[in-house]
């Protein structure tokens, strides 16, 4: 009874918090709209930069499925691109989930079924955890002065806890650490967790190709900045949308960062247009709120397209029987494809 009421608690706060940060998005878009001489001015666009911006997101969506095949292979299991692609964006909806627990439980769920070893699957996730979350904080440094600023916090201090913090997820990498953190899982899931390679550098290898996964990203919102005719710089600009998305991922409760992502967004590139002074500053009321809600409709297509992609991907191999083989490699399925 007590778990219900907790769970129903934190259904409340969590619908709480997604409401009032829309609530504010959409009032400044709103107030923009009914203030702008043109309104349809705010809502015009550039096809071609907006078709660009789709392209590079599609670019990033290919470099995110290929991390979570590089992330097995560390674990010792080896899946082919096809595979991997399947099991990264049909899990990526679970995300949209509160709690987002289910995008993990629905990654491990699908790569075990593809027969990788559930110990293998789910060190995998805490490797990319790991990965993410170090290469979102190193490519958000050149934000951290002036978001320590804003904050009252001051722009040396935050640099310095930053720099810390990303130390020490690197740290984790460490055998000596991360086999307390595996230990901590594999009572929690109640299984072991090995792993057959502990040299902290193929885990710094790897960092490199995450934080151009997460440039990808970066660019491609540039360009629909572009598009909207939002000049934000290339330099600090790149780093406000994997920052706004970290913000939203490290807040569980809100499904897929909804609300969180883009109030942080809407502050994010108003530091940097702040940074770039007029006037590029001086973009009409709402023309920023617009964006990041743009940004949510952009994203979540380009989701959905690279979910349709992984339905005719596993259609194509769904009548195959697998099991498991060695350490989590699967039968029948080409690593290079």
């Amino acid at each position: 009874m007590r778990t219900g009421r907790r769970l129903s608690f934190s259904g409340v706060i969590t619908f709480a918090v997604v409401l009032v940060a829309l609530y504010f998005v959409f009032r400044s878009l709103l107030s923009g709209l009914g203030e702008a001489e043109d309104p349809a001015s705010l809502l015009s666009f550039d096809p071609v930069l907006l078709a660009l911006s789709f392209l590079v997101l599609a670019v990033h969506f290919v470099v995110a499925a290929l991390t979570w095949k590089l992330v097995l292979g560390l674990s010792g299991a080896e899946v082919g691109f096809r595979q991997a692609w399947v099991i990264h964006y049909t899990s990526q909806l679970g995300k949209y989930i509160p709690g987002k627990v289910w995008a993990v439980v629905g990654k491990v769920g699908l790569s075990t079924r593809r027969g990788v070893q559930t110990s293998a699957a789910s060190h995998g996730i805490i490797l990319e955890t790991l990965l993410i979350l170090t290469s979102v904080l190193i490519l958000s440094l050149p934000l951290v002065p002036p978001m320590g600023s804003a904050l009252g916090l001051g722009s040396g201090v935050s640099t310095v806890v930053v720099a810390l913090a990303i130390v020490l997820l690197l740290a984790m990498g460490h055998p000596a650490l991360l086999g307390r953190v595996l230990e901590l899982v594999s009572r929690l899931m109640k299984q072991s967790i090995a792993w057959d390679h502990p040299d902290i550098a193929a885990i710094l290898r790897l960092l490199p190709v995450y934080v151009f996964m997460f440039l990808l990203m970066g660019f491609a919102f540039l360009l629909l900045c572009w598009s909207f005719g939002v000049e934000l710089a290339l330099w600090p600009g790149i780093c406000a949308f994997p920052a706004a998305v970290a913000i939203g991922y490290v807040f569980l409760p809100a499904p897929g960062g909804l609300g969180v992502r883009e109030i942080s967004l809407v502050w994010l590139v108003g530091l940097v247009l702040g940074l770039q002074g007029p006037p590029a500053s001086m973009v009409p009321e709402g023309q920023v709120e617009l964006i990041s809600i743009a940004a949510r409709l952009w994203i979540t297509i380009g989701e959905l397209l690279g979910f349709g992609v992984a339905l005719l991907l596993g259609r194509g191999r769904a009548g195959r029987r697998r099991r498991p083989v060695g350490a989590g490699s699967v039968e029948g399925v080409d690593p290079g494809s």
